[in-house]
């Protein structure tokens, strides 16, 4: 598996997420393209940080991301909270 990247890719969650083990993160459509594309779970991988308001964060490992889906997904809880601090956003 390779780690991709993406420069500057920010967005906003379109959808709340509820708790500590949801893996899928709805972003803008309009930012879909930003992120980079990873069809098959196990072939690549990139990396997310979520922030709120009060600069809480949580970073994410992403394996699956579709062209166009609107959607990152980390495919398993444990790509959640990498920093220690999975929560709900």
């Amino acid at each position: 598996m390779g780690m991709k990247v993406a420069n500057n890719a920010v967005t906003k969650l379109m959808v709340a997420v509820n708790n500590t083990t949801d893996t899928d993160f709805v972003i803008t459509p309009v930012d879909d393209a930003l992120f980079p594309i990873i069809p098959t779970v196990g072939a690549d991988y990139f990396y997310i940080t979520l922030e709120d308001e009060s600069h809480n964060i949580e970073i994410v490992k992403i394996t699956q991301h579709v062209s166009a889906s609107n959607t990152l997904k980390a495919t398993s809880f444990s790509n959640r909270g990498l920093n220690g601090a999975a929560r709900a956003w």
